[in-house]
C-alpha cells in the first residue's frame, strides 16, 4: 500500500462536499487515485467495487442507506460520513460494521483527519485479513493432527499431572478395552499393573521432559496384563508450568511371548549343545571344544513366515549393533545383503512345510563389513502359529 497509490471510491450527491475533496486531495499531494461517485445507484451500476482499498460514503446519500454499500462491498473498509446532528444515524451505522466515522463540519475541517482514518482502516483490515488466514491455518492443522490423532495405530492420550484423561483416540479404548465414557472417568493411575510403576514413570519422565520406549505393564479392563512401550512427553503452560503429559502406548505382548519363547528354545538347545560338548571333550581331552559350540549356537532369531522378528539372543544385537527394540521392529530380510534375500526366503517357506534346512547367507555388520553365515532353520509350532527358528554359525569375512 506504501509504494502504490491508495484507490477510493467517494460515494456523494453533494456537489459542495465533492468540491472540498478534490480541492484536499490536490492541495495536500495525497497518494490517493480516487473516484467520485454520485449515490449508490451510479457506484452499484457504473463501478467494480472490488478494485478500490476503501470506500467512503454519506451515510444517506438519497437514493439508498449505507447499509446496501456493505453489502456490495464486503470486505472493502468502508468510512462514513455523517453531520453533527446525525447522532442516531452514526450509531445505525457503527451498528451495520462500517470501519470507521467522519463528522462533517461547514468548513470541511474534518478531511484533515481523512488519511489518518484511512490508515486506521486499512492496518485494521490488514489485521483481519492475517486473523483469518491464521485461523484457516489452525484449522487446517487442527484437521490434520485430528485425522493422524484418530487413524493412529498406537493409543495416544493426553492427560493432567494428576493423571485426569484430556483426550484419547479410538486405538487407546481398543488396547484396554474400556468405552470412551468409562475410560472419561478413570485416573490413568488406575491402569497401572502396580502403583508404584506410575510413580517411577512420573519420577523419570521429570528428569528429562520425555521418555521413548518406555516399558512397563498395564491393566485392561478385563483384567489382562499387557506389556507395553510408553512415548511421552510433559506439557507445559506459556508460564512454563507442567500442565500434563502427551504421549503414545505400544502394545508388545505378542513380541515380549515370542522373546521367552525363544530364549526358552534357546536355552534348550544350549543345553543339549553343552551336554554334547562335555562328551566331546571328556572323550577328545578337548575343553575348548565346549567354547566353540556355544559360540557358534548364540547367534539366534525367531521370526515368522514373513520375515519379521519375534525374538533374539544378545549375540545377535551386538552384531547388527542395533537396539533390542530395533531389531524387533525390523525384518530378517534387512539385515542380509541384497542377493542373500531372494534364496533365504525360499528356504524359509520350505522351512515351514516341516523340513530343517541349512544354506549361507551374506550379513552386513557395521563393524566388521560383510560377514558369511551359515544359517540353520527350524519350524516351531507356538499357539497355532509357525516360527522359524534361525540359528547363525559365522564363516568367514567377506573382503
Amino acid at each position: 500500500m506504501n509504494s502504490q497509490k491508495i484507490r477510493l471510491l467517494l460515494i456523494e450527491k453533494d456537489t459542495k462536499s465533492q468540491q472540498a475533496f478534490k480541492e484536499f486531495f490536490k492541495n495536500n499531494e495525497l497518494l490517493y487515485d480516487y473516484t467520485i461517485a454520485n449515490g449508490f445507484d451510479e457506484a452499484e451500476s457504473s463501478y467494480d467495487l472490488h478494485r478500490f482499498d476503501v470506500i467512503i460514503s454519506d451515510f444517506s446519500s438519497g437514493d439508498k442507506s449505507a447499509s446496501n454499500i456493505l453489502q456490495l462491498a464486503k470486505d472493502i473498509p468502508v468510512i462514513v460520513t455523517v453531520t453533527p446532528a446525525d447522532e442516531k444515524i452514526l450509531f445505525e451505522a457503527l451498528n451495520t460494521g462500517v470501519c470507521d466515522y467522519l463528522i462533517k463540519d461547514t468548513d470541511y475541517y474534518c478531511l484533515k483527519f481523512l488519511p489518518w482514518v484511512i490508515q486506521k482502516v486499512l492496518r485494521h483490515k490488514k489485521l483481519e485479513e492475517s486473523h483469518r488466514r491464521t485461523e484457516l491455518e489452525l484449522r487446517e492443522q487442527e484437521k490434520k493432527y485430528r485425522t493422524i490423532f484418530e487413524q493412529s495405530r498406537d493409543a495416544i492420550y493426553l492427560t493432567t499431572i494428576n493423571g485426569e484423561f484430556i483426550e484419547f483416540n479410538n486405538s487407546m479404548l481398543k488396547l484396554l478395552g474400556y468405552t470412551r465414557k468409562e475410560l472419561s472417568n478413570l485416573n490413568a493411575k488406575e491402569l497401572y499393573y502396580k502403583e508404584e510403576y506410575r510413580d517411577k514413570f512420573r519420577h523419570d519422565i521429570e528428569k528429562k521432559d520425555s521418555v521413548v520406549d518406555y516399558e512397563l505393564q498395564l491393566r485392561k479392563k478385563d483384567g489382562t496384563v499387557i506389556h507395553c512401550l510408553l512415548t511421552t512427553s510433559i506439557m507445559y503452560s506459556k508460564e512454563g508450568k507442567m500442565i500434563g503429559y502427551q504421549g503414545s502406548i505400544r502394545d508388545i505382548s505378542e513380541m515380549k511371548k515370542a522373546e521367552l519363547k525363544m530364549n526358552e528354545l534357546c536355552e534348550q538347545l544350549k543345553s543339549a549343545n553343552i551336554a554334547l560338548s562335555l562328551g566331546y571333550a571328556a572323550e577328545k581331552d578337548r575343553k575348548d571344544a565346549l567354547k566353540t559350540v556355544l559360540y557358534q549356537e548364540e547367534i539366534g532369531l525367531l521370526i515368522d513366515a514373513d520375515g519379521n522378528i519375534l525374538g533374539i539372543t544378545e549375540k545377535v544385537r551386538k552384531i547388527s549393533n542395533l537396539s533390542r527394540i530395533e531389531l524387533l521392529r525390523s525384518s530378517f530380510y534387512d539385515l542380509m545383503e541384497q542377493e542373500s534375500r531372494a534364496g533365504i526366503k525360499t528356504e524359509i517357506q520350505r522351512a515351514l512345510i516341516g523340513s530343517s534346512f541349512q544354506t549361507t547367507v551374506v550379513i552386513n555388520t557395521p563393524d566388521s563389513g560383510k560377514k558369511s553365515f551359515e544359517i540353520n532353520l527350524m519350524r516351531i509350532n507356538m499357539e497355532k502359529e509357525k516360527r522359524i527358528l534361525t540359528l547363525l554359525r559365522e564363516k568367514k569375512k567377506i573382503s
